[in-house]
C-alpha cells in the first residue's frame, strides 16, 4: 500500500477524478508499492469498488487515456498498473545518461 500515492490522489482537484474513478484510484493505489506499480484483478477492484466489472473495465481505460494510468495488459495473467496521482504535473523524463567515455577535449593553447 502506498500511503504517499493515496495522499496524492486525494489531494488531487482534477474535477473529471470524481465517484467511481475516484474510488478505483484509491483502489490501486492501495494495492501499489511506492512506484505506483500493482497488478489487482478486475474482479477484485469492482469488489472494492461495489460497481459491476464492465464498469471498472471502462474506468480504467478513460483513466489511462487521462494519463493517470499505464496499462500493461497481458493475456490469462493480471494486468500491470503503473498509477500516477497528478499526470498533469508529472515530472519530465530524467535526461539520458552521459556517454561513458566522454570525447576528448582538443587543446585550445597556441
Amino acid at each position: 500500500m502506498s500511503i504517499k500515492l493515496m495522499s496524492e490522489i486525494w489531494d488531487n482537484q482534477d474535477p473529471q477524478l470524481t465517484g467511481s474513478k475516484l474510488v478505483i484510484m484509491l483502489c490501486l493505489a492501495d494495492h501499489a508499492n511506492d512506484n505506483g506499480e500493482c497488478w489487482p484483478s478486475i474482479a477484485r477492484l469492482a469488489e472494492r469498488a461495489r460497481i459491476a466489472p464492465a464498469n471498472v473495465t471502462r474506468h480504467i481505460k478513460e483513466l489511462e487515456a487521462a494519463g493517470y494510468l499505464i496499462v500493461t495488459r497481458t493475456s490469462g495473467t493480471h494486468n500491470t498498473y503503473v498509477v500516477s496521482a497528478n499526470p498533469h504535473t508529472s515530472a519530465p523524463p530524467p535526461p539520458a545518461p552521459a556517454p561513458s567515455h566522454p570525447a576528448r577535449q582538443r587543446n585550445s593553447t597556441p
